[in-house]
């Protein structure tokens, strides 16, 4: 059984969103390892698109603008409008870090969606 079929077990038994671990909110988790339909499924579950992993602070925009492979949960979080001028602990914003990490996709995302160029 795959993590998409166990969290909607979970859910279906009342389990919260709200309840981080090492690796974040349930979103901050399946952001991170780009699972597009995971994170719909929290999504329809009430988890916010802008939930930021307490232990590091980042939101899902700045997991996400890491990795190209990671492109269509990003524009997903955007169209639930998930802020894309957020900041880092550092004051860096997604659209620094997909630029950075040569993730045009993702730049072209944030762009469309409102990102701001003024750093």
């Amino acid at each position: 059984m795959g993590r998409y079929q166990c969290a909607e077990l979970l859910l279906q038994a009342g389990a919260s969103l709200d309840v981080a671990c090492a690796g974040g909110y349930p979103i901050n988790a399946a952001c991170k390892e780009g699972n597009l339909a995971l994170v719909q499924l929290l999504v329809r579950h009430g988890a916010s698109v802008n939930a930021c992993n307490p232990r590091t602070h980042l939101s899902n925009l700045h997991v996400t603008a890491k990795d190209h492979t990671h492109s269509l949960v990003m524009r997903f979080l955007l169209q639930q409008r998930a802020y894309p001028d957020v900041l880092s602990p550092g004051g860096t914003t997604p659209l620094v870090i997909a630029s950075l990490s040569g993730n045009a996709r993702g730049v072209q995302a944030l762009l469309e969606f409102g990102s701001t160029t003024a750093w």
